[in-house]
């Protein structure tokens, strides 16, 4: 009876692997999202683009998604998004799609600070705030936990966006890791989206800081806090009050600096107010 069903399962036509990404184009900053069907093994498929792997996680509808986050300093070009599928008795699935990246042109923004604040990133504590900061951003949970589009994390004036890089007191400084909405000292900061607190504390360059977990690889980093009012483990909802704002950290006045990590890395947070996926 078994070889008889292994029989009918070899002659049956295995499903196509088939794989799309979008945006198509893409820009630095982006969030590339990869669909693939047709696996006949989900839990054994990879992907990899430039070098690089990353983990597939079911879509809720039968299918399998993967994130890729394109940092501001993602090289343009067209290079291939590969999808290998491991099939039983028979030779393993591959396919693959282009994913073309474009040039994005970039502005100088100049900041001055106090010496005090300046020096904040050559203090105690610093490196290994940034090691904790990035360890828990870089973290992979299986489930989405996000819904819809996401909001912005205050009501404000954006006073810096994405990408650009910067320079501190005429000094060229790190590009720009995220959005930053400027509000008064004790307004409330809400959750960009669902999700689970993975973070909760005070960092000497951060500040006050809140990092959720919205699931799949996606985070948020909110920084520069005044008062948390969740703490790590907490399950948060869409725009449900996380903080205050306070201006604490390496900043230049009151605002949240709102940052989201894929995987670990950078990308621009702004396309996650209309475009849902």
């Amino acid at each position: 009876m078994r070889a008889a069903l292994l029989l009918l399962a070899l002659a049956l036509p295995a499903p196509a692997l088939e794989v799309r990404v979008s945006p198509a184009p893409a820009r630095p900053g982006d969030i590339v999202v990869v669909t693939v069907t047709g696996a006949s093994r989900p839990s054994e498929a990879s992907l990899s683009y430039r070098g690089r792997d990353y983990p597939l996680f079911g879509d809720g509808t039968g299918g399998l998604r993967a994130l890729i986050g394109l940092t501001a300093e993602a090289s343009p070009g067209t290079d291939p998004v590969r999808v290998r599928d491991p099939r039983l008795l028979r030779a393993d699935a591959e396919a693959q799609t282009p994913l073309t990246v474009e040039a994005r042109a970039w502005m100088l923004q100049r900041l001055k600070m106090t010496r005090r604040r300046a020096g904040l990133t050559a203090g105690p504590g610093a490196r290994d705030a940034v090691a904790r900061i990035r360890a828990v951003a870089a973290v992979d949970t299986e489930r989405a936990l996000w819904r819809g589009l996401f909001v912005l994390p205050a009501v404000g004036r954006l006073s810096a966006v994405y990408g650009n890089p910067r320079t501190v007191n005429g000094r060229p400084w790190a590009w720009h890791k995220g959005v930053d909405v400027a509000a008064p000292v004790g307004s409330e900061v809400r959750a960009p989206n669902s999700g689970v607190v993975a973070l909760s504390g005070v960092y000497p360059v951060q500040g006050g800081t809140v990092v959720i977990d919205h699931g799949q690889g996606l985070m948020s980093a909110l920084f520069h806090l005044g008062e948390p009012l969740v703490g790590a483990g907490d399950a948060v909802a869409a725009s449900s009050p996380v903080a205050r704002i306070g201006g604490s950290g390496f900043s230049t006045g009151a605002h949240v600096h709102w940052g989201v990590y894929v995987h670990g890395a950078a990308v621009d947070p702004l396309p996650l107010l209309e475009r849902p996926f």
